[in-house]
């Protein structure tokens, strides 16, 4: 079953962008085998489009986002955080968002991980599971 993170990005001063989250997770995944990386563009004319991170036929795809939707989110989130994350979160209008393909058959779970610990690792965001409704750091 595929899921989904919303990472908001709780740091005003962070330079995440979708051309920093493409060199450093290049940089990140090198040495996993079988990694390919690739831009989309945006068929909707957004900006910078999204990364494709492929193995195979599985994949991952992570999108830089903003805006008044992404700052809506943000504040339905912070309703499930606590004091300390609630006050950065519910001001939140930029974020990453991952979404996972299926993996039934779990042959790609340490993939998964791997983009999970490098979300967690990052200062400036807070990575919300949403199909769980938690916080995952």
């Amino acid at each position: 079953m595929s899921f989904s993170l919303y990472c908001p990005i709780v740091d005003e001063a962070s330079d995440l962008s979708i051309d920093s989250l493409e060199v450093l997770l290049r940089d990140y995944f090198s040495a996993v085998h079988g990694f390919h990386i690739e831009r989309e563009e945006d068929p909707f004319g957004g900006e910078g489009g999204n990364l494709l991170l492929s193995w195979d036929d599985w994949w991952i795809r992570v999108f830089y986002e903003r805006g008044e939707d992404v700052l809506a989110d943000s504040r339905e989130m912070a309703n499930l955080a606590d004091s300390i994350r609630r006050e950065k979160i519910c001001v939140a209008d930029r974020r990453v968002r991952v979404v996972f393909a299926d993996d039934d058959d779990r042959f790609y779970t340490n993939h998964t991980i791997f983009m999970m610990d490098f979300l967690e690792a990052r200062a400036d965001l807070f990575v919300f599971d949403v199909s769980q409704r938690v916080f995952t750091n």
